[in-house]
């Protein structure tokens, strides 16, 4: 009786040590969250290891949203990454959430938005494959538009319009591919024109 006792006190301490490690691989995900072999959200810890460039990655995980990140390369420390979500971390004193996240399908699409600590959006937008798409907005505290610009692919195409903090349009310029391009128009607060600019791959031509 006392072997078979002790033998099992050897499993209960080895399978720890023997259990095999969990890859990020082998996670996954769903709603922009993170699950391992069942339904529950995975909370713990994966372990990737690269033989051949002999680089480690533990990643931890809680309530099925990654928050730490830690990479070595042949046993020497190189970095630390630290995740915060809206849902779980309030940064205000008020409790006001600074950031908010909606994953769509998966983590690289989401939708972003960031407060000031009077509630107020101050900017907001999606990714998709982690770059920037579509039209990202950006607020002075007290709710009027402060800034307008267009994405695609990661890259600022189209207009961009910026707002005197009372309302009026202050400027309008165009980008193609992330570059100034075409015509940029400025404006007195009164509305009328101030200044008309031509650009062509960033650079201000001469008209």
């Amino acid at each position: 009786m006392k072997m078979i006792c002790l033998i099992l006190l050897l499993i209960f301490y080895a399978y720890p040590l023997l259990a095999k490690d969990i890859q990020y691989k082998d996670l996954t995900i769903k709603d922009g969250y993170y699950f391992y072999l069942s339904d529950m959200k995975f909370n713990g810890e994966t372990i990737d290891y690269s033989p051949r460039s002999k680089i480690k990655v533990q990643r931890e995980f809680e309530n099925g949203q990654l928050i730490l990140e830690e990479v070595h390369q042949s046993g020497e420390y190189i970095s630390t990454s630290t995740y915060m979500y809206a849902t779980e971390t309030k940064i205000y004193t008020n409790g006001q959430y600074v950031k908010k996240i909606t994953y769509q399908d998966t983590m690289s699409n989401a939708s972003y938005e960031w407060f000031y600590e009077n509630g107020n959006i101050e900017t907001r937008g999606q990714t998709i494959a982690d770059k920037r798409e579509g039209i990202w907005e950006s607020y002075y505290e007290n709710g009027k538009v402060e800034i307008v610009l267009n994405f695609i692919n990661g890259e600022i195409d189209g207009k961009r319009k910026i707002f005197y903090k009372t309302g009026e349009i202050y400027s309008e310029y165009n980008f193609s591919k992330g570059q100034l391009s075409g015509f940029g128009k400025d404006y007195y607060k009164n509305g009328n024109l101030k200044v008309i600019s031509k650009y062509k791959n960033n650079e201000k031509i001469v008209v």
